[in-house]
């Protein structure tokens, strides 16, 4: 008895077509691109605190700076900008 083998000519994808994956976690050298700031500066906010991080202990003590890290301190740095603006004599 022969066999047949039907090959699928369309492959799975992990993804459907046109989807894209939004990404959650950032390197410091990729905020601080985005930010347009110096990874020493990326380095320093998140020494003081101000931008949460996280360790990904599996992939070699690497820092990952989340979305909504960089979102907020996005925001806050619009806030404290119009806060500025609307303190200074006209």
């Amino acid at each position: 008895m022969q066999q047949t083998v039907v090959k699928n000519r369309h492959p799975r994808r992990a993804e459907p077509k046109g989807h894209q994956v939004e990404r959650v976690l950032f390197s410091p050298l990729e905020v601080a691109r985005m930010l347009g700031y110096s990874r020493a500066r990326i380095y320093q906010l998140i020494q003081e605190g101000a931008l949460p991080h996280v360790v990904i202990r599996a992939a070699g003590n690497n820092i990952r700076i989340p979305r909504a890290a960089i979102d907020q301190l996005i925001s806050e740095a619009m806030a404290n900008s119009s806060r500025q603006k609307t303190d200074e004599p006209n």
